[in-house]
């Protein structure tokens, strides 16, 4: 589809050009547009960029199979070398590659180091790199470490200010010292200021920071996110969540499952005032019927019964992002029907009670089986779950409760009409700031020979069964824990044809050494996340033992008055930046969950 026609169908924010901008950014997607606007994300830092004084911001998405290799902007049409600044917004480690091909197609070379005076200065930022930014540290000139909504508009300034002194500020002094004063802003890295030491036998020994580069980068959060309100910025047919307004009501998630990389680094949870949600939604109802919840856990909510009463009273089509089985009530699956949801999506995550408990899940068979009969007494017809495979410490008894899960459920469901049961299996990929940081990734033969032993008993269940590729998770999990000689395989498997068996053959020919045991360096060891590393080594060690964790406590739930808990680290004097304060105290409105 052509820009002008994108454009045509977007609908509520109106981008206007800004002739005598001093700064001009693309906000880069690295993947086609139907996925880079179904992220909020991307499109709150787009607006943020583009309402700063000094700054005209325009978007650039992957170009779709049979359009022109080069990258245009959707705004004007702009390649990518006409912008003074590219920020890229990366979600997932399997876009590594979109980047390069944007890279290629725009006629800029991939490495910061091959880059001069005539080339945009490169930026990157979102989750996959919020853990570790090392395997694509090479290709850019300045990276993003957490929330990007204060931190864009202080990048511009900067940019702004460079550009005042020394004209096109260009030169290579100047972008010396650009790189330089960017490393001064909290959550910015700039990697040509660090140089990686390898031990002899080629073990990653650790990161030695250049001139008065920090030693550690502190991750930017944000701590009041109602000073930011979160809701879609244009509306599009042409999105997976089509037509959809778009309401972030919560960051971070109290649960701390010990696998979910996204729970460790977006601590503390954060919830937004009620009041400001029902604004958010009726704006959007005032454009579409279709509304999205967004959050790590939105059943969470301390508030969502008020803002669901407000719901039920509103012509309106629901999607949420995610619900707790044990968070499943009448009422709850009441306000789904009523938004129009006939299928029900819950996260077991394991099939056994015991890998529950070392993954921290805190849900019981018994929690399972009453989320399954409430939802088939409340009209629901169908019903998903998400479920792990190749966990830590998993056993051939842990996947046959699998099959055993799901034989109760369907048991349970069918006679309350439920007539369509998913299973969604994912292969384990560990992750950074995890408790599971340092574990193994299970084998690829491991993970084939779990989905040959469910396949057959799910099906005879009639159970619909989906897989992940176990292959792509073993490359994912050495492009989610590599160091910086990650590059090197990126970029041979890029130039390979980007297939998966470009990447086997780049990572066989490489010389980083797997596993990560108790006393090696983590190539992520710079980022500082809040979380304090014996918090991480503690869990770990009850992940083994079997023993769960209590939920992070919700006695401050916007942070806005001190929190009571310093058990991880985040909250206490030494996290990074973004650290709560004294302010005045939070009511919620309405009745709370049970927590």
């Amino acid at each position: 589809m052509k820009r002008q026609e994108l454009l045509a169908a977007e609908y509520g924010y109106r981008w206007q050009d800004k002739p005598r901008a001093e700064i001009r950014i693309a906000l880069a997607f690295p993947n086609v547009y139907q996925l880079a606007m179904s992220n909020l994300g991307f499109q709150l830092v787009w607006k943020a960029a583009h309402d700063h004084v000094a700054a005209s911001a325009e978007r650039v998405f992957l170009p779709a199979t049979g359009e022109p290799s080069a990258p245009a902007s959707l705004e004007s049409g702009r390649g990518l070398k006409d912008f003074d600044a590219v920020a890229f917004s990366l979600s997932y480690e399997q876009d590594y590659l979109n980047v390069l091909a944007m890279l290629d197609g725009a006629g800029i070379p991939h490495r910061a180091a091959d880059r001069r005076r005539e080339h945009p200065l490169l930026i990157a930022g979102g989750p996959a790199l919020w853990g570790n930014p090392e395997p694509v540290a090479p290709f850019f000139d300045a990276v993003v470490i957490g929330e990007g909504e204060e931190v864009i508009g202080e990048i511009l300034s900067c940019l702004a200010e460079y550009r005042s002194r020394s004209g096109t500020g260009r030169s290579e002094p100047d972008r010396q010292r650009l790189l330089s004063a960017l490393a001064e802003l909290p959550g910015l890295y700039v990697p040509v200021l660090y140089e990686s030491r390898y031990a002899a036998g080629g073990a990653f020994a650790g990161l030695a920071p250049r001139l008065s580069a920090p030693e550690a980068i502190a991750r930017r959060w944000i701590r009041d996110l109602d000073r930011h309100p979160a809701q879609s910025v244009v509306l599009t047919p042409h999105t997976e969540f089509a037509d959809t307004h778009l309401v972030e009501i919560a960051r971070g998630c109290s649960r701390s499952c010990r696998f979910c990389m996204a729970g460790f680094i977006t601590r503390p949870v954060r919830y937004r005032q009620v009041s400001r949600l029902i604004e958010q939604v009726d704006q959007g109802l005032a454009r579409t019927r279709k509304i999205g919840l967004l959050s790590a856990s939105v059943s969470d909510h301390p508030d969502l019964v008020a803002l669901g009463e407000h719901l039920r009273t509103r012509d309106v089509r629901l999607y949420l992002s995610s619900i707790r089985a044990d968070a499943v009530t009448p009422e709850f699956i009441a306000l789904l029907r009523h938004g129009g949801l006939k299928s029900l999506t819950v996260a077991p995550e394991a099939g056994s009670e015991p890998m529950r408990a070392r993954i921290n899940k805190h849900l019981t068979h018994h929690d399972l089986m009453r989320c399954v009969q409430v939802a088939g007494e409340g009209g629901m017809q169908g019903l998903k779950y998400y479920v792990m495979i190749g966990l830590p410490h998993e056993t051939d008894a842990d996947v046959q409760a699998t099959i055993e899960l799901l034989a109760d459920t369907v048991k349970t469901g069918r006679p309350l009409g439920i007539r369509r049961f998913v299973i969604d299996l994912h292969p384990f990929v560990p992750k950074a700031f995890t408790p599971f940081q340092r574990e193994p990734r299970a084998e690829l033969e491991r993970f084939e020979k779990i989905f040959a032993r469910l396949r057959g008993p799910l099906a005879r269940l009639g159970v619909q069964t989906r897989f992940d590729s176990p292959a792509w998770a073993v490359i994912q999990e050495r492009l989610a824990r590599g160091d910086r000689r990650t590059a090197d395989v990126i970029e041979r498997a890029y130039a390979a044809g980007g297939n998966l068996s470009a990447y086997r053959r780049a990572l066989k020919e490489s010389p980083i050494p797997p596993g990560f045991g108790p006393d090696a360096v983590l190539p992520w060891a710079h980022i500082q996340s809040g979380l304090e590393p014996r918090f991480l080594a503690h869990e770990a060690h009850r992940a083994e033992r079997g023993q769960q964790s209590p939920p992070c406590p919700i006695s401050a739930p916007l942070l806005l008055a001190p929190p009571t808990c310093r058990r991880c680290g985040v909250c206490g004097d030494g996290g990074a930046a973004g650290q709560p304060g004294r302010a005045p105290g939070y009511e919620p409105q309405g009745a709370g969950m049970d927590r």
